[in-house]
């Protein structure tokens, strides 16, 4: 597990070293803020911040969260039992928690945890496609950047392939949208299996996927596919209500190469890709959607 940081924005008399020891003991690091408590998160990145609940607190708290590099770590308030009964309401609005002196370290370390599970759970429900357990979209503009910026930095090959699943719309009208998200779960179910660990899988829309291949060029990508084409072959497609069913899909791809511009015209250029494979196959006899 990753160590996690603490960061203390109190004076020592408002946090005794003890409690210091107790956190490093937990295996906590810590950072005291002392002024300047947003450059310092900023500079810090901790995973909870421990904030004195004295004049201007409130006001502290709502500059952390109203900026884009602090806004998800959680505050929990350090205060004396008066502040918390006289000012409970206001304290309550502004926090992720608040602990009252004195301090007990159980119960600081509890709390700690408790506020982390909560970021935890909602990060992960803020980031992942529930039907699937992929990535979604939020992800995927962040990891497409960092990936781009690899590439065009270092000249490493980096490839993007849209996938998009043939029919789906003829599966949810035909036999309902039951059998429609079956389809998905064993779609998705198949990748996992079959690309590399270090493979982004991302669920972009209803029936469209996006695989990030750090370190791969557009052959390995193909290669991958058609890896990927041949296992979704011998995989049965038998949702409930519904005959065995015949899965297939359509595919771009692109490599990064340094005349793009920015990550937008990768994957442009993969969707464009995608459009021809799937025009070919409607101009094919018996060719569908």
């Amino acid at each position: 597990m990753d160590k996690k940081t603490v960061l203390l924005a109190a004076d020592e008399s408002g946090f005794p070293p003890a409690m210091r020891a107790a956190l490093a003991e937990a295996g906590y690091d810590v950072f005291a803020a002392g002024l300047g408590v947003l450059e310092q998160a900023r500079g810090v990145r901790p995973d909870v911040i421990l904030l004195d609940a004295g004049p201007g607190t409130v006001d502290v708290r709502g500059t952390l969260a109203a900026d884009e590099e602090t806004a998800s770590i959680p505050v929990i308030f350090l205060t004396t039992k008066d502040t918390a009964s006289s000012r409970w309401k206001e304290l309550a609005q502004a926090t992720d928690d608040f602990v009252s002196r004195p301090f007990d370290a159980a119960e600081i370390l509890g709390r700690i945890e408790a506020a982390l599970g909560r970021r935890r759970f909602y990060q992960k429900i803020s980031t992942t496609d529930e039907l699937t357990g992929f990535h979604n979209p939020h992800v995927y503009r962040k990891e497409i950047f960092i990936l781009f910026n690899i590439a065009r930095r270092y000249r490493r090959p980096f490839s993007l392939a849209v996938l998009d699943i043939d029919g789906l719309r003829s599966v949810n009208e035909s036999f309902g949208r039951l059998a429609g998200d079956f389809v998905l779960r064993t779609f998705a179910g198949v990748m996992r299996r079959v690309f590399r660990q270090p493979d982004v899988l991302i669920r972009m829309g209803e029936d469209e996927f996006v695989v990030l291949m750090p370190e791969s060029g557009s052959a390995q990508a193909a290669v991958a596919l058609k890896r990927f084409e041949s296992e979704l072959r011998r995989e049965p497609f038998e949702a409930a209500g519904a005959p065995p069913l015949t899965v297939t899909f359509s595919s771009g791809v692109a490599e990064y190469s340094e005349a793009f511009l920015s990550e937008n015209d990768l994957f442009d250029l993969a969707c464009r890709k995608l459009k021809l494979e799937k025009a070919a196959k409607r101009s094919s006899p018996g060719g569908g959607s």
